[in-house]
């Protein structure tokens, strides 16, 4: 076996990724975002936002949404870069996810938040 295809081996597949970064998410869910990942080329610049229960539990489920869907329809008219998952976020180019990312930041600056144990 070539180095190359070891090295792919050691990954692990799309389904176990998902199911690691939303280990509370159902198995239509996790079905739903790998359908949704099998969409995208190989380098496109794609996000995926784990929810923060900590950070809902301060600010609530509606100011979750919110946040979500500013990343979701960030200068964009009549679409969405998620759709509807409200965690994976697919776009044309690097460029557009900083510039959607620095936009968010600006209009929900709560959104960003730092765990205590990592700001030490």
């Amino acid at each position: 076996m070539s180095k190359d295809l070891e090295d792919i081996e050691d990954f692990p597949s799309t389904r176990e990724a998902l199911e690691t970064i939303f280990s509370q998410a159902s198995n239509e869910e996790v079905t739903k975002y790998v359908k949704q990942l099998d969409g995208v080329n190989i380098l496109d610049p794609v996000l995926v936002i784990s929810p923060n229960q900590a950070w809902i539990n301060q600010h609530g489920w509606p100011a979750y949404y919110a946040v979500m869907d500013g990343f979701a329809t960030n200068g964009l008219q009549n679409r969405r870069r998620d759709e509807n998952s409200r965690c994976i976020f697919h776009f044309t180019f690097l460029t557009e996810l900083y510039t959607v990312r620095e936009n968010i930041y600006n209009i929900f600056p709560n959104a960003f938040f730092i765990s205590p144990s990592l700001q030490a």
